[in-house]
């Protein structure tokens, strides 16, 4: 700047200015960045500068550009990086020189205050969700807490404190925590008893109860039971809480119920009876069940009718037998009806006894009755009885049952006696005809005759008999039944003469009718012989030639021949009839040579004969 002078005055100077130049250099200025501090998570405060070195009255706003702060801290920056350099560049200014002078950034922790909210609960919940407030103080966007509050232990009614717990923030934070409490009340039960009823006379059922209002929590339990007002009759009796109780964790409220006695069923039973049509009916009596404890009907107030509808004339049915008009406190009656059964009477009929000879028929049977009641008779049967018997004309004699049966009666069962029909024997012993197997009976068979004689040769070592006689009578052949009208059993027959019996009995056992057959039965065929010697001179003595049961194989044939071998005798059939003649002529005496055959298969035997005549 120019200098430049003037205004001075002298006298004694002519004053001559010469003008000089004034300098002006740059003062010194220096900018310091004001040191600061936040709280964590505050936004940045404004960031100032102060100036040393202004003059002339000089201020920030003398500066060309004003001075540029900054810092490389943020609203989040941590606590932990703290302190934070503040720079201060960029001012302008002609007039000065400028310095710089960095000033700090401080974060400091922020102050948060949490307080725990009041809790209650009711016994034997589930701990409500343990929950605080920030009542001082803010969290950095993003921060949140850590962990969690806690409570004193305890489950019982009562105040708990809340503590912080576990509950935290990071380093950037100063936490301050207000407790509170966690309150357990007592829990509300409700129970009810449940109504009850009972009959008269029986034991008190289980007084119990519902729990209508609240629950128990885990293991906990009532105590006690109920009980209630006193008394046995039929009535309403109240049924009150008595000891039932819960602890001291609980309020109980309970509400009553009744527990009711009803009367007892007495049932009365009309006991069944019996009676026979015609009868009177019997005492009546009834059955008694339900009584309690010692009650018996003594007790009632007014003792049972018991009825029927039947009388002595009620026929064979079934009639009820009614019971009413008992009375008596506590019970209700019932009746149970029984029943009268009406019977049948028993009715004997019996066959009345009957006899008759053998081959009549059977008399009228008739019946005898007894047992008939209400004046009744054999007309009041709906179906008459029938006699009968088994036996008829042919019927051997003896003792035959006269059954009867059949009768019907709807008041009657029947007791049937049976009769006797006694069938007489007759005493015939007739025989109309008797023939014999083997042989010819002698003399010819008739009733009147009874005895006879027959022959037969050895081979016939039995011999039948064939009998016709009465069909009443019964016959023995030598000891043995022989039947009518066909062969009796072969009789055994000895050599020589064998005496047979045949005993007809009549039917009346006593009645007999015998016949004798006088059988013989000849040698064996080896054993036949012929006598050795004729003398045909009268006197009854060899006046025929004999040959022994020559008779009884009539199929012989017999050849005599002289000492000069000429046949002077020949028969078939020889009778022991030749007495030494020829053609009627008599043979001289002398001695004969004979064959004798006896027939076919038979032995044939030969031998000498003398015939000898008187001088």
């Amino acid at each position: 700047y120019a200098i430049t002078a003037s205004g001075a005055v002298s006298a004694d100077y002519t004053i001559s200015y010469v003008p000089g130049n004034l300098t002006i250099t740059a003062a010194p200025l220096t900018i310091t960045a004001d040191n600061k501090t936040k709280a964590y998570g505050a936004a940045l405060p404004a960031l100032t500068a102060s100036y040393t070195g202004f003059v002339n009255g000089d201020t920030q706003a003398s500066l060309t550009t004003a001075p540029t702060l900054t810092t490389a801290a943020t609203a989040t920056s941590s606590v932990a990086g703290s302190p934070y350099t503040i720079t201060a560049s960029g001012a302008v200014s002609t007039d000065y020189t400028i310095n710089y002078v960095p000033g700090n950034l401080t974060i400091n922790t922020l102050a948060v205050t949490v307080t725990a909210d009041a809790k209650t609960k009711t016994y034997g919940d589930a701990d409500p969700a343990l929950t605080y407030q920030i009542t001082s103080g803010a969290l950095a966007p993003s921060d949140s807490f850590t962990g969690t509050l806690t409570r004193a232990t305890g489950e019982s009614v009562n105040t708990y404190v809340i503590t912080q717990g576990t509950l935290t923030l990071n380093n950037n934070y100063l936490l301050t925590y207000v407790p509170a409490n966690l309150t357990i009340g007592k829990r509300a039960v409700t129970v009810t008893a449940d109504a009850q009823t009972k009959a008269y006379g029986t034991a008190d059922p289980a007084l119990t109860y519902q729990i209508t209002s609240g629950n128990l929590v885990a293991s906990d339990s009532f105590t006690g039971s109920l009980t209630r007002a006193p008394g046995e009759s039929v009535n309403t009796y109240a049924i009150t809480q008595g000891t039932v109780a819960l602890n001291s964790n609980y309020v109980l409220n309970y509400t009553g119920a009744n527990l009711t006695i009803t009367k007892r069923v007495l049932t009365i039973t009309a006991n069944n009876q019996n009676k026979v049509y015609g009868s009177a009916n019997p005492s009546f009596t009834a059955s008694y069940s339900g009584f309690s404890g010692g009650d018996n009907p003594s007790i009632l107030t007014s003792q049972p009718v018991i009825s029927t509808t039947a009388s002595t004339g009620s026929g064979v049915n079934t009639y009820p037998i009614t019971v009413s008009g008992a009375a008596v406190a506590n019970y209700d009656v019932v009746y149970v009806p029984g029943t009268l059964t009406v019977s049948k009477a028993v009715l004997t009929i019996t066959a009345d006894n009957k006899t008759r000879s053998y081959g009549l028929n059977n008399p009228p049977f008739t019946l005898a009755y007894n047992g008939f009641v209400n004046g009744d008779d054999m007309n009041s049967l709906s179906i008459q009885p029938a006699a009968t018997s088994t036996a008829t004309t042919t019927t051997a004699p003896g003792n035959y049952p006269i059954t009867v049966n059949g009768a019907a009666s709807a008041n009657y069962s029947f007791n049937y006696v049976n009769g006797n029909l006694t069938i007489i024997a007759v005493n015939g012993t007739n025989v109309s005809n008797l023939t014999i197997s083997s042989g010819i009976l002698s003399p010819a068979f008739t009733p009147a005759n009874h005895n006879y004689t027959t022959s037969v040769d050895n081979g016939s070592d039995n011999i039948r008999f064939t009998l016709t006689f009465d069909p009443t009578a019964t016959v023995k052949i030598h000891g043995l039944t022989a039947p009518n009208g066909s062969s009796s059993a072969g009789v055994p027959l000895n050599a020589g003469n064998n005496t047979i019996t045949i005993v007809v009995t009549a039917q009346d056992g006593v009645t007999t009718n015998t016949y004798t057959v006088t059988v013989y039965r000849g040698e064996p065929a080896t054993a036949i012989t012929a006598t050795n010697i004729l003398t045909p001179n009268g006197d009854g003595k060899n006046d025929t030639w004999m040959i022994g049961d020559i008779q009884l194989y009539p199929k012989n044939s017999v050849t005599v021949y002289d000492r000069a071998g000429r046949k002077v005798y020949f028969k078939q059939g020889y009778t022991n009839d030749w007495d030494g003649t020829l053609k009627g002529e008599p043979l001289v005496q002398g001695t004969y040579y004979y064959t004798v055959d006896l027939g076919p298969g038979l032995p044939k035997f030969r031998g000498f004969i003398t015939l000898l005549r008187s001088n």
